[in-house]
């Protein structure tokens, strides 16, 4: 037997059984139904509609990553476990089939998310959202524009410029870095600068004055409380498409949840509550601004905090919900994917490792 001969779709319809309690279906069917008017109805819809979608729909994912939990305690109880474990005493039937049951719970409650995405969600292209953006001065004139992160690259800086001066004819010119795309201030024009790919990939841009051109003195004057990035937000198939990228964010996250009740012994509400407390720390928006880390032990806290998600795969841009969602959809690079998936493929490798044995005099075999 192989990995394949190890997955029983017995075992794993019997963890989607569990799962879809008639109670459950309702409630989730409910809960769309809910995300669906609170997101899209014209008067109640919010300024970010898909935004406001993919939170909802979050939640009711975390809903269902939690009651995973419920259902692996509960067949722990009632010794389903064990008498698995006498059918397969390698103990690899088990936690695949959990694995797979619970992942076409996952995709098929994403799935009926996009449906109703693509049923009532905006066809046309909605107008673009404007985020604000962290201005730094640079010596010898320019800024630098931090965007806390990745964004998409389609995104446009927008800066408006008072003037003392009237300038040449030609306009005042700027030179951005990096990158080195050329663009031209005129008085009375909004200047929109490309971000491209390469600022969109560091999270920053840099604005130089272009040869002789003045940044300061008698040349324009940034207004930077009016700088703006402008990111084009998601139509319904783009939504259906942010809710596929949502499912390569949560998948791995059922992989670890049975490797820390398996492995770890930890009960399976409580492992569910640790996957999703981790989940919360990856998909956080840091925003544009650094962060202030407090002093004493609070302080200590927090830059674990901040250490332990350095260290893993940036997969925020899968995860991207709410008001930012614009601004950080579709930024994850396809290396930091890979990366989450093969955290994943190890802990469910940790999860099918077969158990100790329990002998009846108290030792292990």
């Amino acid at each position: 037997g192989g990995l394949a001969a190890a997955v029983s779709p017995r075992l794993a319809l019997a963890w989607c059984r569990d799962l879809a309690r008639p109670l459950t279906v309702g409630g989730f069917a409910l809960g769309l139904a809910v995300a669906a008017v609170l997101a899209f109805q014209p008067v109640l819809g919010p300024e970010d509609p898909a935004g406001a979608f993919l939170a909802h729909v979050q939640l009711l994912a975390g809903v269902l990553v939690f009651l995973c939990g419920r259902v692996l305690a509960a067949r722990r109880r009632a010794g389903m476990d064990l008498e698995e474990r006498l059918r397969d005493p390698r103990g690899r039937r088990a936690p695949l089939a959990a694995f797979l049951g619970a992942s076409l719970a996952l995709a098929g409650l994403l799935t009926v998310a996009a449906v109703v995405a693509l049923a009532f969600g905006p066809h046309r292209s909605p107008p673009p959202a404007r985020f604000p953006v962290a201005v730094h001065g640079l010596d010898g004139g320019g800024w630098a524009f931090g965007f806390g992160g990745r964004v998409p690259a389609s995104a446009d800086l927008l800066l408006t410029f008072a003037w003392e001066e009237a300038p040449p004819e030609d306009g005042v010119a700027f030179v951005t870095a990096p990158g080195g795309t050329r663009v031209v201030a005129r008085p009375g024009e909004l200047l929109r600068v490309p971000v491209g790919p390469a600022a969109a990939a560091a999270g920053w841009l840099e604005l130089r004055p272009s040869g002789d051109a003045a940044a300061g003195g008698d040349g324009p004057e940034l207004l930077r409380t009016l700088a703006r990035l402008q990111v084009a937000r998601a139509d319904a198939f783009g939504l259906a498409v942010a809710l596929g990228r949502l499912f390569l964010f949560l998948a791995p996250l059922l992989a670890m949840l049975l490797a820390l009740e398996r492995r770890g012994d930890v009960d399976g509400p409580l492992a569910a509550l640790a996957v999703l407390a981790l989940a919360g720390l990856l998909a956080a928006d840091p925003g544009p601004a650094p962060m202030a880390v407090p002093h004493g032990p609070g302080g200590l806290l927090v830059r674990a905090v901040l250490g332990l998600r350095a260290v893993l795969p940036d997969v925020g841009g899968l995860a991207a919900a709410g008001r930012g969602a614009a601004l950080r959809a579709g930024t994850t690079p396809i290396g930091s994917v890979l990366a989450w998936w093969a955290l994943g493929v190890l802990a469910l490798w940790l999860a099918a490792r077969p158990r100790r044995r329990v002998a009846l005099g108290g030792g292990t075999e």
